[in-house]
């Protein structure tokens, strides 16, 4: 069991060198499995303006449970990352991700 939560805490800690600002953690225990996210966002008008507020990281999408860091939406261009994970029909994570 230890040798998989060391590779698992390795994959975490390269995951979220790519993340911005946006921390997310995964503990497991012997009953069960725990997923955690801060809930800050930075809001980035036209202007260059920021503003600051907060919002739940991580979605249930069927069976699956998904965290997002990085770009959630942008205005601009119409894009919005949950609306896109929504619209994928999976039935497992490899299932998921090959739809993404």
């Amino acid at each position: 069991m230890k040798i998989h939560v060391k590779r698992l805490a390795l994959l975490i800690l390269l995951a979220v060198g790519t993340c911005d600002a946006t921390v997310i953690f995964v503990t497991l225990t012997r009953d069960a499995i725990c997923v955690g996210a801060d809930g800050r966002i930075t809001a980035i008008d036209e202007h260059g303006n920021e503003t600051y507020g907060e919002t739940c990281k991580i979605r249930q999408l069927g069976k699956l449970f998904v965290a997002d860091s990085g770009v959630a939406r942008y205005d601009a261009t119409g894009f919005d990352v949950w609306q896109i994970f929504s619209s994928i029909k999976a039935t497992s994570v490899s299932d998921f991700t090959d739809k993404m």
